[in-house]
């Protein structure tokens, strides 16, 4: 089992926000404020890629000014971990980043910004660190927008969803020795919605899903589309969604048999759609395979 840590960087709201330390003062005063400080340059003041499990909880990886914030704790009503009840600890420090980068047409340019971070943990009802096992374990996590702001704001955007406001844990793979930890494992999270109806539109972080038509064979004609843009981009339609299929799409909403994470390999695709077979045949799933070293926004 590799125990839950989700370091998610929340850049898409990013050009938004006015760093503290620019922000002028009102007339009458120096207003009730943080500033936070950053220059370190050319390489920037915290590491892109985390190697170590410990580094998202640890102050001193990021070499100048940060916030750390307490964390936010869920109670049991929100996680549940193989069949037991489970709490959450949400984690949340930001920091100004002199010479952030970001992908798409001018990723060799660099933009003073400041980066929310946000982790994720299970602990167990004693409020100790604890992991799950893929298919037993379900839990809070922003999967959709909201009309008041930019970027991930709920955490279920369609009452139809089979566990509400929890996303589910369905696959775990890779090594956790010698340690028992590792930050190289690959996670398959995503939620499921019974008997959706056309017309039925539905969101899993950066992309979105609509049932266009149901065929008189029970297959689901679905359009999908890239919301990680401002605004949402031009969709794909007329896909045809068997019983037992699963197929990912990549930026550009092309679709894909499998998964890749290395742009080196061709085009980024780790979004996805599946549907049960059988008695089940009427429930879709969407999700999002991850590992370390994924970027994508929201």
């Amino acid at each position: 089992m590799i125990g839950i840590a989700l370091a998610v960087m929340m850049v898409a709201s990013v050009f938004a926000i006015v760093p503290a330390a620019m922000a002028e003062p009102p007339k009458g005063g120096a207003p009730s404020s943080i500033r936070i400080y950053g220059d370190v340059r050319p390489d920037g003041n915290a590491p892109e890629r985390y190697t170590d499990w410990r580094q998202p909880f640890d102050p001193t990886v990021i070499p100048k000014d940060s916030i750390t914030f307490n964390p936010a704790l869920l109670e049991e009503e929100f996680g549940v971990k193989n069949g037991e009840n489970a709490r959450e600890k949400i984690f949340l420090r930001a920091w100004y980043e002199p010479c952030g980068k970001y992908w798409g047409p001018r990723k060799n340019y660099t933009h003073p910004t400041i980066n929310m971070e946000y982790t994720y943990m299970l602990i167990d009802t004693q409020y100790k660190p604890t992991s799950g096992q893929a298919g037993d374990t379900v839990f809070a996590f922003p999967t959709c927008e909201i009309p008041s702001q930019p970027g991930l704001g709920a955490w279920n955007c369609m009452s139809k969803s089979n566990e509400g406001n929890r996303t589910i844990l369905t696959n775990v793979s890779g090594s956790v020795e010698p340690y028992g930890k590792t930050v190289n494992g690959r996670i398959e999270i995503e939620k499921g919605f019974r008997n959706l109806a056309v017309g039925d539109e539905v969101q899993f972080l950066d992309h979105k899903l609509e049932v266009t038509a149901i065929t008189p064979d029970g297959d689901y004609v679905i359009r999908v589309w890239y919301a990680g843009n401002r605004e949402d981009d031009a969709g794909k339609g007329w896909i045809i969604l068997k019983p037992g299929a699963k197929m990912y799409f990549d930026r550009h909403n092309n679709m894909y048999s499998t998964a890749n994470h290395d742009p080196a390999a061709g085009q980024i695709r780790t979004w996805y759609v599946r549907r049960d077979s059988g008695l089940n045949s009427n429930k879709i799933y969407v999700g999002k395979e991850l590992q370390r070293c994924d970027v994508f926004y929201v």
